[in-house]
């Protein structure tokens, strides 16, 4: 049998295969490591979902990810408490707090959350294999059989995949609905008749309900699709393409809609309380007094801005789509364009690039971002795919094809947005990107195949040595994981996914030992006594006492008592200095803060002991932090606009453990 036979008749039980070892890796990560920053609020806003019959919990995404990964957690018994936080923001006309709910739900299910959190995470794992899968179809029908299996050795073995492909996140299964949407409209575009047009309806709606940067398909695919016939004369199919594609979208738009239970479809626009720049104004005239509570978390916003489309004629139209979505994309968008400060300026996340912290990105950061968290095999097959293109004289439909997708998502959110939190943002443009590498496989001369083999094998391996902390992982180019933080933190290496990774090194090589923790994520370490996980442990001192603030005192806090009898004993000196300081809080005053610290036991800086401290941390990135009795403390905002730098100062000591390659573990002798 000809190779050619042979490859025809085997690539798919390949990318089987590929599928099968890459759900195996997904299933170990999904054991071994914590829940992230945002899986802790993403699972339990599914869960009401279902039992609320309202989407009004975390709105900032599509729920169809976290309705899915709800499912086999309320099989699995999950408990929910709706008296808490729920119960109060509801009487007062306040939306709920994703974190607060998110944090009762592990309290409420702390025995099992590890359990509950592996059963959610079956379902991205879902996502990912069958993103696999897609892209190697796309990739057979565009360039043939090898180059199909080798996309999917190429997504089995694709750190930033493995990474996020076991998280109750939509970063993956977006790369998978993006993958899934091209490779439909291929087929369509082919064939632009009723069954192929309802699938791409049904599948351009569920990519809808994925992430909003998926809206992007909307002007993509009719590009795909033209890319593909081109060079065919069939300008009498072209009626037929644009009508079946509107029919198409109209589907999606149905299916949206029912992908929310049709909550909310068809709300005047001038009804909605927008927040974006994009879809509000300078408000005309202040609120009514008790319009906007005081405490509701956009009332900064509220006050100074409302809906443009108030007392126009649009505004009069109804939304033909569910109201949570619609204030889903309104939240992004201000997302996208930062929040509006004291200063008149529109701030956004801290992002951080090569040792520079800010609240603006940089357009080149996400190429910056692939540089260093592909793998050298795949980049060396990027570069090799240039060099054939360039030599080969012809260009082809298909390459038009990957070239237009691939494009599409990393320019956009390079050039189009600021949020610079993770390479994990254009993670829809990835399959692409592996199209385009695995084409090399179908050619024809001998030594560039051996290089092709080569440059798999040299993922395969990067994929053995960073198991299973893919999340970290840098290629050789940045220096390794151990080094990958000077370049990129937050999601690129620290998520808060390697708490539980922490214990079992603490139990194994430190038992019973305190330790002076830091840890950057949402899990609260108190839960881990539940799961048989527990370590003792104090919060890490500050440099300074006036580099961190206490947000929120836990309600069964013994720091509440003590705040009482502080206050009650030193009453005319901290009114005094509230005077001395306007804008600030009680919690801001050093001697009580002193106070504070002496109180949870907060030794000296730098002094004797162990400390366990997250990369993003050391590296200064702002994030709330509890510590031993659960209060919440976050990075000051000092007076003159600096905001508080507490743990660098161990940076300059060796560490004696790098946990996951997120959290440093230093031994001050």
């Amino acid at each position: 049998m000809p190779p050619s036979d042979r490859w025809a008749r085997s690539w798919l039980v390949l990318a089987i295969a590929c599928a099968v070892v890459h759900a195996a890796l997904l299933c170990h990560v999904a054991w071994r490591k914590s829940p992230t920053v945002d899986e802790v609020a993403h699972l339990p806003a599914g869960i009401t979902y279902w039992q609320k019959r309202t989407f009004a919990l975390y709105h900032h995404n599509p729920p169809l990810v976290k309705l899915l990964a709800a499912l086999p957690v309320l099989a699995a018994g999950a408990e929910v408490d709706y008296s808490r936080s729920w119960a109060r923001n509801v009487a007062r006309g306040l939306p709920v707090s994703q974190w607060n709910f998110g944090w009762e739900f592990m309290e409420r299910n702390a025995a099992r959350y590890r359990l509950l959190y592996f059963v959610g995470r079956l379902v991205p794992i879902a996502f990912s294999c069958a993103g696999l899968l897609a892209c190697a179809l796309l990739v057979h029908k565009l360039f043939g059989p090898r180059a199909a299996a080798m996309a999917a050795a190429l997504w089995c073995t694709a750190p930033n995949l493995l990474a996020h492909g076991a998280l109750v996140t939509t970063d993956v299964p977006a790369a998978t609905m993006a993958v899934i949407a091209v490779y439909v409209t291929l087929l369509w575009s082919e064939r632009p008749h009723w069954w192929p047009t309802i699938v791409l309806g049904l599948v351009l709606g569920l990519a809808q309900l994925t992430k909003f940067t998926l809206l992007l398909l909307y002007p993509l695919l009719p590009l795909i699709a033209w890319a593909h016939i081109a060079g065919q004369r069939l300008p009498a199919t072209v009626v037929r393409h644009a009508m079946t594609y509107l029919l198409a979208v109209v589907l999606s738009i149905v299916v949206i809609n029912a992908g929310y239970f049709f909550e909310g479809t068809g709300k005047r626009l001038d009804q909605y309380r927008f927040l974006s720049a994009l879809l509000t104004r300078p408000r005309a005239t202040p609120p009514e007094p008790g319009q906007v509570p005081p405490d509701h978390p956009w009332a900064y916003i509220i006050e100074i801005r409302e809906n443009r489309f108030r007392d126009s004629w649009l505004g009069r139209l109804p939304v033909p789509l569910p109201e949570h979505y619609v204030l889903g994309f309104d939240e992004q968008r201000l997302e996208a364009e930062g929040l509006p400060g004291p200063d008149g300026q529109r701030h956004g996340y801290y992002v951080y690039l090569f040792g520079q912290l800010r609240d603006r990105g940089w357009w080149y950061y996400y190429f910056v971002a692939l540089a260093v968290k592909l793998p050298l095999g795949t980049l060396a097959l990027l570069v090799l795919a240039a060099v054939t293109w360039r030599l080969s004289g012809r260009w082809s439909p298909a390459r038009t094809v990957v070239l237009l997708a691939a494009g599409c998502f990393i320019l956009v959110m390079s050039l189009a947005t600021d949020i610079n939190l993770g390479v994990r943002y254009v993670l829809p443009g990835l399959p692409f990107l592996l199209a385009i590498a695995a084409e090399a496989a179908e050619a024809g001369i001998r030594p560039v195949r051996w290089l092709v083999a080569a440059c798999l094998l040299w993922n395969a391996g990067a994929v053995a040595r960073i198991h299973p902390h893919h999340l970290a992982y840098f290629n050789e180019l940045a220096g390794g994981p151990a080094h990958g933080h000077a370049i990129l933190i937050d999601s690129n290496i620290d998520w808060g996914q390697d708490l539980y990774e922490l214990a079992e090194w603490l139990k194994q090589h430190r038992p019973g030992q305190t330790v002076r923790l830091a840890y950057f994520g949402n899990v609260d370490p108190a839960i881990l006594d539940e799961l048989g996980l527990g370590f003792r442990y104090v919060l890490a001192p500050p440099r300074s006492p006036d580099d961190l603030t206490l947000l929120v005192v836990d309600r069964n806090s013994p720091l509440r008592q003590f705040l009482i009898r502080w206050s009650a004993a030193h009453g005319t000196e901290l009114q005094q200095w509230l005077a001395a300081n306007p804008g600030r809080t009680p919690l801001e005053m050093p001697a009580l803060k002193a106070a504070v610290f002496g109180h949870l036991g907060v030794p000296e800086p730098a002094s004797p002991g162990l400390y366990a401290v997250s990369v993003n941390f050391l590296r200064g990135l702002p994030f709330r932090l509890r510590d031993q009795q659960r209060n919440i403390w976050d990075f000051a905002r000092h007076p003159d606009g600096r905001r508080g730098d507490p743990y660098s100062y161990l940076l300059g000591y060796r560490p004696v453990a790098r946990i996951g390659y997120s959290i440093y573990v230093f031994e001050l002798p």
